[in-house]
């Protein structure tokens, strides 16, 4: 395995996926199995690199992303505890540069922390680090604060790992020292309403452009916390809230909160909602031109508030704007009905 990741690693400017899991003959592995990591993504055939490279050096130009060269990604799965010490030794020989690394979904658990924070050490240009979907809990997170002291992240992805709101202070910490980081995935833990509270006092110094806190129990009392956040994050484009029990009240204040903001998209999906809060969702959708996405699906609203949206969107022009309201109590027929009205604009939104 340390001679395959070594190869791989010395490609440069080229993004990587390795699947550790998985063989592949012509190498051998530290354990003595046959095989090597299997490369799924991104490896050009020499004959056509010189051309992909100016294709993509054009693109870059026209679209002003930055060159592969400059923001080398490696993708690993197929992990363990195990693996990921392999992949730390191999690193230290290697020398390698990343922008974006990534390990999520890999069950990692507490066991591997001290690898990963060796590879933050040696990764100083590292700007993205997703660590999503494994079993790494709170303690995990008390130690990658030393790991992160001196770091500049631009994104940080810490979704899906159980933490709960014994963590935030060491979350707070490590926001702290971000003053550079634009996106952060805190998504499907169980930081709560005292979680977020505490969150509140750390966002400060960072000026976020996404920011993820669906599915974490969070309920009516947290509304205060999450406007002041809103109100200091004047720069924020993506929020997710899905997957909470928010209510109609905590949505009337968000509306207010987020009223002159440039929000691109917004999750509410999932929250209990009714269509008490219809007007104020409207109100609020009208207010924001730069509003292109919205997910209302798998609440509580029914036939009669669809048209208000609808009618919202018409009166204020808003025909880019996708508003998705499926899993809601909408018969089939409703929208039939709707259908048939006469505005150009329907067919933008969705409702089933």
């Amino acid at each position: 395995m340390e001679s395959a990741i070594s190869l791989l690693l010395g490609i440069k400017g080229r993004d990587l996926q390795l699947d550790i899991s998985r063989a592949l003959d012509g190498f051998t592995l530290i354990s003595g199995n046959k095989g090597a990591p299997h490369i799924l993504s991104c490896m050009m055939d020499n004959e056509n690199e010189e051309k992909d490279n100016k294709n993509v050096e054009a693109e870059n130009k026209t679209k002003g992303v930055l060159d592969r060269d400059t923001n080398p990604r490696l993708t690993l799965t197929g992990l363990n505890d195990e693996s990921m010490k392999q992949i730390c030794d191999t690193m230290k020989k290697e020398h390698s540069v990343l922008h974006t690394l990534s390990l999520s979904a890999n069950g990692l658990t507490e066991a591997c922390v001290p690898d990963i924070c060796m590879i933050l050490a040696m990764q100083t240009s590292l700007k993205h680090l997703e660590l999503g979907n494994n079993h790494f809990g709170d303690t995990v997170v008390k130690q990658l604060c030393t790991a992160f002291n001196g770091r500049q992240l631009e994104a940080l992805n810490l979704s899906a790992n159980g933490l709960t709101e014994a963590c935030v202070p060491d979350i707070c910490m490590i926001l702290a020292m971000q003053t550079s980081l634009k996106h952060l995935e805190l998504g499907n833990n169980h930081l709560g309403d005292s979680g977020v509270k505490q969150l509140c006092t750390a966002f400060n110094g960072q000026q976020l452009e996404a920011l993820n806190l669906s599915a974490n129990n969070l309920t009516e009392a947290c509304a205060p916390d999450i406007c002041m956040i809103l109100a200091m994050q004047t720069s924020l484009k993506h929020l997710e809230l899905g997957n909470n029990h928010l209510g109609d009240t905590v949505v009337k204040q968000l509306c207010t909160a987020l009223n002159g903001q440039q929000l691109e998209s917004l999750s509410l999906a999932d929250n209990n909602l009714t269509d008490s809060c219809v007007m104020d969702l409207c109100k609020m959708l009208n207010s924001m031109e730069s509003l292109r996405l919205v997910n209302l699906e798998n609440n509580s609203f029914t036939g009669e508030s669809a048209p208000s949206f609808i009618k919202s969107r018409r009166d204020y022009h808003c025909d880019r704007m996708v508003v998705k309201l499926s899993g809601n109590q909408i018969s089939k027929q409703q929208v039939e009905s709707l259908e048939k009205m006469p505005w150009n604009i329907w067919k933008i939104c969705k409702l089933l």
